[in-house]
């Protein structure tokens, strides 16, 4: 986790984990940015940029080559990651399942066999 701050108030908060994508797919380790939130008060200020410059540079440094994240369709910081070069990727679709999926896919699970 990385935190800028001003003085002493927290102003921009990434988390972010190491990403192995499928070998299927053959593509190079990357990193997977977990959040990112930068207070109101310090945005438009160069903050974003700063800590995403920060965040490709240790990439770099250890052989990463790529970055992923997901941000919701009325997020208006999808401006701010295309100005500084990163776009929708359009292949992917999320998908996910609620407690009642996982309770009827749970249900279906059969015990192992010996």
């Amino acid at each position: 986790m990385v935190i800028a701050m001003n003085v002493s108030t927290p102003i921009w908060r990434k988390m972010d984990t190491l990403s192995w994508p499928p070998r299927r797919l053959n593509l190079r380790p990357g990193v997977y940015l977990e959040d990112l939130f930068v207070t109101h008060a310090a945005r438009g200020k160069g903050v974003g940029r700063r800590l995403m410059t920060r965040l490709a540079a240790i990439a770099v440094e250890r052989g990463w080559e790529r970055i992923d994240f997901q941000v919701l369709d009325w997020n208006p910081a999808r401006g701010f990651y295309r100005r500084i070069g990163i776009e929708h990727l359009g292949d992917w679709l999320r998908y996910g399942g609620d407690a009642g999926v996982l309770r009827r896919l749970a249900a279906e699970d059969l015990p192992d066999r010996d």
